[in-house]
């Protein structure tokens, strides 16, 4: 056997094990170190505090906002979501009103046809923001129904300019799919363009998606209890673009195992399209991780590494 040889599945982008492997090795302190001066890396040391401070970091700016007379322009995903509770007691707490927030969820389920998931599907994006963040909020608090935006088919041509008129995003907020994604922006072939033109993949923008294979099995593991078959196949999705013109980008990533290399590669690896996450190091902003995800390399990983660079070329 030689290196040649070595293959990843088919729907797999990321194809270079080379750098697959030298971001499998980077010790602790090099995981959590800064890449480059626009990418910040903290660790959350108490597990229990980190949907806390996420939520924390979505009021403060929307105080900030309303103490300075601005709109809060945000991108939102749904996942992570335990600090949606907890943010939405925070506001009912300190009896902040919403109207000057503007919310735009980055992404939603889709049927294969181009339809939006029904509004009375469990987990559609807009289902889980009603009822597991508003649904807590204080009703005299609510933000106008018309200032919560999601993507579907009546909309996504206009969508990056909805955000644009809105104000243009403050803040762009995230978790890292086992894919690499970010929003549903899934490296799937000839759906955001060239996957190895990383200056074209930047200019894309909201669309009608097919979801990777392994989004659709991370979606499977985290939401539908395993059951595959129940996973979604597509969705409605912001582009890069809308990641690139944020003013900011807070990621948070919430200690799940599949997470475990992604993040690393996401920071760490070399930028491409094959890993959309990996334009996180362009622009400032930040990834939040668990201290499970810093942990030590795998030993699998040093295993498959020692292998593999004994074989011949």
């Amino acid at each position: 056997m030689k290196r040649s040889d070595w293959r990843p599945q088919d729907f797999v982008t990321l194809r270079d094990l080379d750098e697959t492997l030298r971001v499998c090795a980077l010790s602790k302190s090099e995981a959590v170190a800064p890449p480059n001066g626009n990418l910040k890396i903290n660790v959350i040391d108490r597990p229990e505090a980190f949907y806390r401070r996420f939520a924390k970091d979505i009021f403060k700016r929307m105080v900030a906002a309303r103490q300075q007379g601005r709109k809060f322009v945000a991108l939102l995903p749904v996942g992570p979501v335990a600090q949606y509770p907890i943010l939405a007691d925070m506001i009912t707490q300190y009896r902040l009103p919403m109207d000057h927030c503007h919310l735009f969820l980055m992404d939603e389920y889709a049927l294969p046809d181009g339809r939006l998931a029904p509004d009375d599907f469990p987990f559609s994006f807009r289902n889980y923001m009603l009822n597991s963040f508003l649904l807590f909020v204080d009703k005299s608090l609510h933000p106008p129904f018309e200032q919560i935006y999601a993507p579907g088919p009546g909309n996504v041509e206009r969508y990056a300019d909805m955000i644009a008129e809105a104000g243009g995003a403050e803040v762009a907020y995230g978790g890292i799919g086992w894919s690499g994604h970010l929003a549903f922006i899934d490296p799937v072939d000839g759906q955001w363009g060239d996957l190895d033109d990383m200056d074209a993949f930047l200019n894309q923008g909201p669309r009608f998606c097919r979801l990777n294979p392994a989004t659709a099995m991370q979606n499977a593991l985290r939401t539908f209890d395993s059951a595959y078959p129940l996973a979604p196949s597509h969705a409605y999705s912001i582009g890069p673009a809308q990641i690139r013109d944020a003013a900011y980008r807070s990621i948070w990533c919430d200690g799940y195992p599949w997470q475990n290399f992604i993040w690393r590669y996401a920071a760490h690896g070399r930028i491409t399209p094959r890993v959309p996450a990996t334009m996180l190091q362009l622009w400032p902003g930040e990834i939040n991780v668990t201290p499970s995800l810093t942990a030590m390399p795998s030993t699998n990983w040093a295993v498959i590494r020692d292998y593999y660079n004994a074989l011949p070329e």
